[in-house]
């Protein structure tokens, strides 16, 4: 809906479309897999970007949704490595990784 599209973005779906890039590689279209699983990538890394952002009180109200993101996001980077595709999983794998980091530098804020 308009109101929650700074967080959710245009397309507040795009977490259905893992089983969309796993059916790509079933049909062997691998580069479609990858076009998919890029896209999406993108969309977790800039959410991600967006939660760091958030107010520490935020975060306490989001926690839930945050979660879910990072095993939905977690989830996507298994996708390629089940199907065979290594070298693509690693680079999509240090992607998120690199995006946990936001998260890290928040938490390491907070202890201090």
């Amino acid at each position: 809906s308009k109101p929650f599209m700074f967080l959710y973005g245009e397309y507040d779906f795009y977490t259905s479309l893992r089983e969309f890039s796993e059916g790509y590689y079933f049909s062997e279209e691998k580069e479609k897999a990858r076009d998919l699983i890029k896209i999406m990538t993108d969309l977790y890394v800039e959410r991600f970007q967006l939660f760091s952002r958030f107010a520490e009180r935020n975060d306490l109200m989001l926690i839930d949704e945050i979660k879910q993101e990072i095993l939905d996001f977690r989830e996507l980077v298994e996708i390629p490595f089940r199907n065979n595709d290594r070298v693509f999983g690693d680079s999509i794998k240090t992607k998120f990784e690199r995006s946990m980091e936001v998260f890290q530098k928040s938490d390491k804020e907070v202890l201090e």
